[in-house]
């Protein structure tokens, strides 16, 4: 596909900033990339009862969320009449739609309505087991439907072999499929020398004289923390663990279901390590913090 002949790139996530979800961030950054070298950007998103601005310009892309009242059922399905017309719209007005995940409502249309229009459809899972391309296709509602959906998308983005693989099993072939890491910002995360790194230890109120490891991200089951916290008992040496995200969130908060699971693993860090974890809560100098810090901990929880 010549890159250089689409200028119009229409990119469509769960949520966009400034809720601090990871899809959204990931979309997001990609579109600045983008709208910087001169493409015309829209990101599309929902906007869960109406809480956030419908439509606004920042760093030269165009934010448009389409409402979306997930109070019951009966308004979930009324709000469809919002949805797919605005899909519609702006699958329209664009050249290559970048959908990201297999959590978005109704990507399947998207896709299909895409097809129809013939525009380039990329497509990318963003975590497996939840929307890896073998686990979309076997979900019990229309698995056999969305597999031939999805067979009808121009590029399948990899992040990592894992998913790669997924992919040629199910159709065949990694024709469609091109792999890549996300990407890093190098402009905001880069390496410093030990006397930035005192520097802003001290600017965050952090020790100088102890190991520091860090993890980014929600205190959830699903990133691995309770054995986490358990592995980090072994180490026989002076450190802090830093787990920068929310631990505790208010009701209209997307990510409220999980806040049980939050209080009781905050609960399970604390009794396991002490003083040693630190709870930071969500930041926006997440490079600051990583600067700081010897080692960083991805800790996702994958069972094959």
């Amino acid at each position: 596909m010549d890159y250089k002949k689409y200028r119009k790139i229409l990119f469509v996530s769960s949520f966009t900033p400034p809720l601090n979800a990871g899809s959204g961030r990931n979309a997001y950054n990609f579109a600045s990339f983008l709208a910087e070298r001169g493409y015309h950007i829209t990101l599309l998103s929902l906007n869960r009862k109406g809480k956030f601005t419908r439509k606004e310009i920042v760093n030269k892309i165009k934010i448009i969320r389409l409402l979306y009242f997930n109070y019951n059922l009966f308004s979930k399905v009324l709000s469809v009449f919002i949805i797919l017309p605005g899909y519609v719209k702006f699958v329209a007005q664009s050249e290559v739609v970048f959908i990201y995940g297999g959590n978005i409502i109704g990507f399947e249309l998207i896709i299909l309505i895409g097809k129809i229009l013939k525009k380039k459809i990329i497509f990318q899972s963003l975590l497996m087991q939840e929307d890896d391309i073998g686990t979309l296709v076997k979900r019990r509602l229309g698995g056999r439907i969305r597999k031939n959906i999805l067979n009808q998308i121009s590029i399948y983005f990899s992040l990592n072999p894992e998913f790669s693989k997924i992919w040629t099993n199910i159709f065949g072939s990694n024709e469609k499929v091109f792999e890549s890491v996300q990407g890093v910002n190098t402009g905001i995360f880069y390496k410093v020398d030990e006397k930035q790194k005192g520097r802003l230890r001290e600017k965050l109120g952090l020790s100088n004289d102890r190991l520091i490891i860090i993890t980014i991200g929600y205190l959830i089951e699903r990133k691995g923390f309770s054995g986490i916290f358990k592995l980090l008992t072994d180490l026989n040496f002076p450190f802090y663990y830093l787990v920068v995200g929310d631990y505790s969130v208010p009701k209209e908060h997307y990510m409220y279901n999980f806040n049980q699971e939050m209080k009781e693993l905050h609960k399970l860090g604390k009794e396991i390590l002490g003083e040693k974890v630190i709870f930071t809560g969500p930041k926006t100098n997440i490079s600051e913090y990583l600067n700081a810090s010897d080692i960083f901990l991805f800790n996702s929880s994958y069972k094959p």
